[in-house]
């Protein structure tokens, strides 16, 4: 034990003399004050570090092709280096912001210590890159002098350039107090010394790709068989002809008998082709061929030197993810601990493999009902997203809700109902704050804080809270649903509990009406319903509406054949048949109007003020008017606008409609909606966006020539589209004219009434929102009435239960 104490010690002063005299003379870099940089050897550290490349910035667009081509090289070796923990960083454009904040945030966000990279130019006709390290420790970004990077020598220049990248950060290890010892390239990639007409033919492919110009695979396959340790093009090609095909199990047997021909050095890349191929296989629930190329992985891996590493904790992960399909769940959790151990290890605790792979965790100790167990795998997941969520709050939010919910969910089983409580309105709190108020997960918070309310016995809670929220559920037309059939309980529930028997009776029927048979509970006084944990991994939709909209959209569309119609129905208008329209529209632009919170709140986000009121800030656009209808021509138009005379209006009708209008229609009825100054008309289709109307090409479809079409410039944009192409058009046309409304408009204030639903779309919102509905009597396309059976005008969603409401926290 002795001796060995004494050859630790030994070792350490000649790494430290090392380090010492290598940085006195290559010329030390770093920036540091003369007390520090005098590090005493008795205070060095042993250091494990993860390193990362970023682009490299170039100072011609000329070096573009270069610069990917050197990025990858090094990428490679830096993956191949046993003594390296390398992870690939966010696709990002580096040029666009300030460097040093993005490394920030990068290594804060995936456990980052270093950031290598550099500059390449061009001077006097010499490719020179200059190395630079961004050190997290420091938080600066650190340089060195330039290298000459010559075509004929190409493999061993690039060597020396990640040589000296290496060696900068070993010196930033070295002056922070810590030992770090990284192996040369040349020592594990000795080899590789690729031909210049070679490394000329893959800057051509690059060049290709940066072209977007399309690539035969024989291209790759042809320079990969030029020089077998070029394995970069190999690797491009394989990714180039299975990607859309992983099933074939031709890629097995490719993957298994390449090494033999070549080095096994190549072992760490073939296992992750292959994890790579597994994943896509286990996406397209190709479990079987999943779990084959997974064992090819699993071999690879336990022949290299890479078993420690990030890569290796993805596969554990994804491992485990095939056992949980084959139910060994046992051997799935000593999986994903195995996982959980390398990316704590390698300080990767915010790394989004690392956060799956505890909720994964979590997940399983769940099922297996030991709950506090998948409590606290659930707040290390939680805590992991919260980091990230500091950096980039647009990207996290939804994951840092979900991880809210799953734990207030959590807390609610174990009895803990005040925690629960806190978790679920902060759910609500963060999905407000980011605009998600109608996601299926703010569904599922509000039903699950209705039964934590039930469970502190706060009825009067528990019935505002869940009443609110049926009244959504209506809105979404979401009947039926799940989250009726809890809430309908938990009102029942509560109802009985306050003594209301007659109206918990009325709430229970209801719920057994709409509940499946297998789904029904027994009633308890002292039970409630909620919804469990997620499961799955819940991704928010990267579009414009959320699923269930996109639905309800697509339930009114392309249900009349418009050439199935005779003109007297296609045209059918008649006085107050959109007079619900006219209700809406009063209680939101003038201050006379409705004074329900709802409403209150639609007003702020929309940011309407009393200049409102005669309309002048707005700008109408009615779709498919009926301006073809013989004695009242556009009248439901006109209703609006008799209330709002300072609104400007565009009616956008088809041609033949048009037509109609200007010779057919009642002479008396036509000439007073044209001698109103605020009226446009534009001949054509409806589903063609409103930018479109106003380019250079549209202007003949402008009826009234003698009117300049209205600014749309910080207008608020109302457009209605009732009985028209929300009903003749397929949701093919109508969801792609939909979109560019907030592509379009992006800085307005944009109000849509399309069919029954109201969907607004505050500036600088990117989606459209679901925030009412209007009563049905309007609707009954083939028919005429005016009876709202019961229905009011309109509903407008309601807020999710908040402080605020003090009214309703006593019992």
């Amino acid at each position: 034990m002795e001796v060995n104490k004494k050859i630790f010690i030994g070792f350490v002063l000649a790494s430290s003399i090392y380090f010492a005299f290598r940085s006195y003379s290559q010329g030390f870099p770093f920036q540091t004050s003369q007390a520090h940089s005098q590090t005493s050897l008795a205070t060095l550290e042993t250091l494990t570090s993860t390193l990362a490349l970023a682009p490299i910035q170039i100072s011609d667009s000329s070096l573009k092709s270069t610069s990917i081509a050197y990025t990858n090289q090094w990428n490679l070796w830096l993956e191949l280096n046993p003594s390296i923990y390398h992870t690939k960083l966010n696709k990002r454009d580096y040029s666009l912001q300030d460097r040093r904040t993005i490394y920030f945030q990068e290594c804060n966000q995936s456990g980052i210590d270093f950031i290598l990279s550099g500059t390449l130019s061009i001077e006097d006709g010499q490719k020179i890159f200059t190395p630079q390290i961004y050190s997290r420790q420091d938080d600066q970004i650190y340089t060195e002098k330039g290298i000459v990077i010559h075509d004929m020598t190409i493999g061993s220049d690039l060597r020396t350039s990640l040589e000296f990248l290496l060696g900068m950060v070993e010196r930033n290890s070295a002056n922070n107090n810590k030992l770090l010892q990284i192996e040369n390239p040349s020592l594990f990639l000795e080899n590789w010394n690729v031909s210049p007409d070679t490394w000329e033919r893959y800057i051509a492919l690059i060049e290709k790709q940066v072209q977007k110009i399309p690539i035969e695979p024989s291209e790759w396959e042809e320079l990969a068989k030029r020089e077998s340790n070029f394995w970069l093009p190999w690797e491009e090609l394989i990714l180039a002809r299975y990607t859309d095909k992983p099933e074939s199990f031709d890629l097995r047997y490719l993957l298994e008998t390449y090494p033999s021909r070549y080095s096994k050095q190549f072992n760490p890349i073939l296992a992750r082709l292959a994890h790579t191929f597994a994943e896509i296989c286990l996406a397209k629930n190709n479990k079987y061929q999943a779990s084959s190329l997974m064992e090819v992985a699993s071999t690879y891996f336990l022949q290299s030197n890479k078993t420690y590493s990030i890569q290796y904790a993805n596969f554990l992960s994804t491992e485990a993810k095939i056992l949980i399909l084959d139910k060994d769940l046992r051997s799935a959790q000593l999986s994903l601990l195995n996982a959980q151990k390398i990316y704590q290890e390698l300080g990767q605790t915010t790394n989004s493999k690392y956060i799956d792979n505890q909720i994964e965790l979590s997940k399983i100790y769940y099922q297996f009902g030991w709950l506090g167990m998948s409590f606290l795998e659930m707040e290390k997941s939680s805590k992991a997203i919260h980091k990230k969520y500091q950096y980039n709050e647009s990207t996290e939010t939804y994951n840092l809700a979900r991880a809210s919910f799953n734990l207030g969910t959590l807390s609610l089983m174990m009895g803990k109902n005040k925690e629960a409580m806190e978790y679920l309105e902060n759910t609500i709190d963060l999905l407000q704050k980011h605009n998600l108020n109608s996601t299926e997960l703010m569904i599922f918070a509000r039903t699950n804080l209705s039964a934590s309310y039930l469970g502190l016995q706060n009825w009067n809670l528990a019935i505002f809270n869940s009443s609110q929220l049926l009244k959504d559920i209506s809105i979404y037309e979401l009947n039926g649903s799940e989250a009726e059939s809890k809430n309908l309980y938990n009102l029942a529930v509560a109802y009985v509990n306050k003594g209301g028997l007659e109206t918990s009776k009325q709430y229970l029927d209801r719920y057994k009406r709409i509940t499946a048979y297998s789904k029904l509970v027994e009633f308890s006084e002292s039970k409630n319903e909620f919804f469990p944990i997620l499961t799955e991994s819940l991704k928010l939709k990267d579009s414009f509406i959320l699923d269930w909209e996109d639905k309800l959209i697509r339930s009114y569309t392309g249900k009349y054949r418009i050439d199935g119609q005779t003109q007297e129905i296609r045209s059918r208008t008649y006085l107050d048949r959109l007079e619900d329209h006219d209700i809406f529209m009063k209680n939101l632009l003038t201050q006379d109007g409705s004074n329900q919170e709802n409403m209150h709140q639609l007003k702020q986000i929309l940011h309407i003020s009393k200049d409102y009121a005669s309309g002048k800030n707005a700008l109408f656009v009615d779709i498919g008017p009926a301006l073809g209808n013989i004695s009242q021509p556009a009248i439901t138009s006109m209703s609006i606008l008799s209330k709002f005379p300072a609104m400007e209006m565009v009616l956008i009708d088809l041609p033949s409609d048009v037509d109609f209008f200007m010779n057919q229609t009642d002479a008396i009825a036509r000439a007073k909606l044209i001698e109103n100054p605020n009226i446009h008309i534009i001949q054509g289709d409806g589903t063609n966006t409103l930018k479109s109307w106003y380019s250079e090409n549209s202007k003949s479809s402008w009826v009234l020539k003698d009117r300049i079409p209205p600014s749309t410039i910080n207008k608020l944009i109302i457009l209605r589209a009732a009985n028209s192409i929300d009903i003749y058009e397929p949701s093919s046309k109508v969801l792609p004219f939909l979109e560019s409304l907030y592509l379009d408009y992006h800085q307005n204030d944009v109000i849509v009434l399309f069919n029954k639903s109201i969907f607004v779309k505050p500036k600088s919102w990117n989606k459209l929102q679901l925030f009412g509905s209007f009563a049905s009597r309007a609707y009954y396309h083939n028919s005429q009435s005016l009876d709202r059976q019961g229905e009011p005008a309109y509903q407008l969603n309601s807020l999710p239960l908040r402080r605020r409401f003090s009214i309703y926290e006593s019992n």
